[in-house]
């Protein structure tokens, strides 16, 4: 286990206040139970998204989120889970957030397909716990959070694509209703034209994910085992998504 240097705390005031307030005691206490369930790596995974939504939805920014990471590896005495946590944290919105401007439809798209990325996990350990003779019932239940999260996830991903788009729309017409030059307007045009294939592509992933809620629950009533098992796997389903 690495040892945190005391002298690196510069710049992490917002994690300390946070991870002591209830929401911050409720998310160390989540990670500190999914390390335990399911690994360091998985957990960090798991923060990391969970972080990404707050920055995307602009409850936090990236120093905040990444202020956060670093107070768990203090709270915790593990430098290594900061530096997984903002590993993939960098790898959803960028070192300092600046994907979700840069490449916005792109960040955001990464942040859903790791929701998605949940779910189909539940649904191997769902299948793994049912062949071993279990009822796979606490997985269809963690697949049935999985699924609502991905769906309330894609969603607002593309409610913010569609506040973007609006955005830029307004200053590219503007500009193309003062540009004379053909070639600039041809220019502005294309991009016109491309914010609305982005909305597209956003409104798309959110059926997308729709489907995918309703695919997930057939995956519950077809697994393998006896009847009754499977009625205990629904009706741990249905709970879940209450």
């Amino acid at each position: 286990m690495i040892e945190l240097d005391e002298s690196a705390r510069k710049g992490s005031d917002f994690g300390q206040k946070f991870l002591q307030d209830e929401t911050g005691k409720a998310l160390q206490a989540a990670f500190s139970s999914n390390m335990v369930k399911q690994g360091a790596k998985k957990a960090a995974q798991d923060l990391a998204f969970e972080l990404s939504q707050y920055v995307s939805d602009g409850v936090m920014s990236a120093e905040d989120a990444k202020s956060v990471a670093y107070q768990i590896g203090v709270n915790l005495g593990d430098a290594t889970l900061t530096t997984n946590i903002e590993g993939n944290l960098r790898m959803l919105i960028g070192p300092n957030g600046e994907n979700l401007l840069k490449e916005p439809l792109q960040a955001r798209m990464r942040i859903v397909t790791m929701a998605e990325s949940r779910g189909l996990q539940a649904i191997k350990e769902m299948n793994t716990s049912i062949s071993a003779g279990n009822s796979g019932s606490a997985e269809a239940a963690q697949l049935a959070a999985y699924s609502a999260n991905t769906v309330q996830v894609a969603q607002a991903q593309a409610d913010a694509v569609a506040v973007y788009i609006e955005k830029q729309k307004k200053v590219l017409e503007s500009e193309l209703a003062i540009t004379t030059n053909k070639e600039k307007q041809v220019k502005l045009q294309t991009e016109l034209n491309g914010l609305s294939d982005m909305q597209g592509v956003a409104n798309s992933k959110v059926a997308a994910s729709i489907a995918n809620a309703t695919n997930n629950f057939g995956n519950v009533v077809s697994g393998a085992g006896p009847l009754s098992t499977s009625a205990g796997r629904e009706r741990a389903y249905f709970d879940a998504s209450k």
